[in-house]
């Protein structure tokens, strides 16, 4: 943090209760997330590697400057709010899924998605930026389509 403001983090395997790691970073961040296993915790008994997950760490001088504006339920998008001025841009990280054909992909997709469009319908802004893991080729030539 000794160089960078905001940073976004996807895939960070942090359960539920141990988000505040997060703060273990440096002294000097604040941080605003999700875990990608709240779900399965809740069902039972977690079992397997750890997974998922999105947070956006930034400089604590920064936190006059930032709001927290919205987590999605599958811990793959988080979202929050600069204001600069008269300027005041939404940063919304995300963890797309891994472009495949099964049914899981849509639905996990439509989520991430259906969240970026809550969040920009529902919050007032000057400018918004998009960034994270977007886990397929994302350019104009990519005609891989499901």
């Amino acid at each position: 943090m000794n160089s960078n403001t905001i940073i976004a983090l996807q895939e960070h395997w942090l359960r539920p209760d141990n988000l505040s790691n997060l703060g273990l970073i440096s002294d000097n961040v604040s941080y605003y997330g999700a875990s990608g296993m709240s779900r399965d915790m809740s069902s039972g008994i977690l079992q397997g590697r750890p997974y998922g997950g999105v947070a956006i760490v930034w400089n604590k001088q920064c936190n006059q400057f930032i709001k927290t504006v919205s987590c999605d339920q599958s811990g793959r998008c988080c979202c929050i709010k600069v204001q600069a001025g008269n300027r005041s841009v939404l940063v919304v990280n995300v963890y797309f899924p891994c472009l495949n054909q099964n049914k899981d992909y849509f639905v996990q997709l439509d989520e991430c998605l259906g969240f970026i469009d809550c969040v920009l319908s529902n919050e007032s802004y000057t400018d918004a930026v998009i960034v994270g893991g977007t886990n397929f080729v994302c350019n104009e030539g990519n005609t891989d389509q499901y």
